[in-house]
């Protein structure tokens, strides 16, 4: 998994070098369906599979906690 990130930054950087390195190119952001776990709908059950469309995510039990995973 390092190897394949690093593979990743590499493509980046050589892709904002073709591009000038300009501070439009996208930078990367940080994705959070949830703030904290307070935030989950309160209808979910454990070792349910729940889809949220509000929030653009499932959520899936691990180790019956509920997880949210973006779509």
């Amino acid at each position: 998994m390092a190897r394949k990130n690093e593979e990743r930054l590499r493509e980046l950087a050589r892709s904002s070098r073709k591009k000038g390195g300009d501070e439009k190119s996208k930078k990367g952001e940080e994705i959070e369906a949830y703030k904290s776990t307070k935030t989950l709908p309160d209808n979910v059950l454990p070792n349910q599979v729940k889809v949220d469309m509000a929030n653009q995510c499932v959520i899936l039990p691990i180790c019956g906690n509920p997880v949210p995973f973006h779509i």
